[in-house]
């Protein structure tokens, strides 16, 4: 059975590479899951894949994180730079973005301690970000991924929660940091 995810990710990541000139003959799906990751030679497209259930429209967010990667990498902070002209671009009704393609180890294995470390540093780097950043994270998130839940009392339940919680100057974190989300590159952790 097809994926209707991952075709459509892949059509569209391919006409993107197309229209810039990048080898589209051949795409390697590098991951689907969330977003689906196209290698198209030296770049990689990223298109969203089930992310649009919480994110309709992500394509501010995607150019967020072009503008965050690219501020983090100036700044030698361990992260995968954008690719030239990174988008988004939007192709087949989908945005995609371009990353540059990193040689890294498959399966490779971070110790807690040595994710931890990595995390602190690329915050202590994200707190100087000057962009804007007000309008993500999981409060922003919950209330539209729960929007078809079959229990009506979970939105309701989100809201008081998020009434609750303390008004404080706020922090740019990173938003999907897991050890799934690190590769070990020939240059360190990314």
């Amino acid at each position: 059975m097809e994926d209707p995810w991952l075709t459509s990710a892949v059509a569209a990541a391919v006409a993107v590479g197309r229209r810039l000139g990048l080898p589209a003959g051949e795409p390697e799906v590098l991951a689907s899951r969330s977003n689906v990751l196209v290698r198209l030679g030296p770049a990689v497209a990223r298109v969203p894949a089930t992310t649009l259930l919480a994110w309709p429209d992500p394509t501010a967010r995607m150019a967020r994180d072009v503008a965050l990667s690219a501020f983090l990498a100036e700044r030698d902070a361990p992260v995968i730079p954008p690719f030239e002209d990174p988008g988004p671009h939007v192709e087949l009704g989908l945005p995609v973005t371009l990353w540059r393609f990193t040689r890294h180890e498959p399966g490779a294995v971070f110790e807690p301690g040595e994710a931890a470390v990595l995390l602190a540093g690329l915050h202590a780097a994200l707190a100087d970000f000057p962009g804007d950043y007000s309008d993500s994270g999981p409060a922003t998130d919950l209330p539209a991924m729960l929007a078809s839940a079959d229990d009506p009392r979970l939105p309701d339940e989100v809201a008081r929660s998020l009434a609750a919680l303390p008004d404080l100057p706020a922090q740019p974190l990173h938003g999907d940091a897991h050890t799934g989300n690190l590769v070990r590159t020939p240059d360190g952790p990314k």
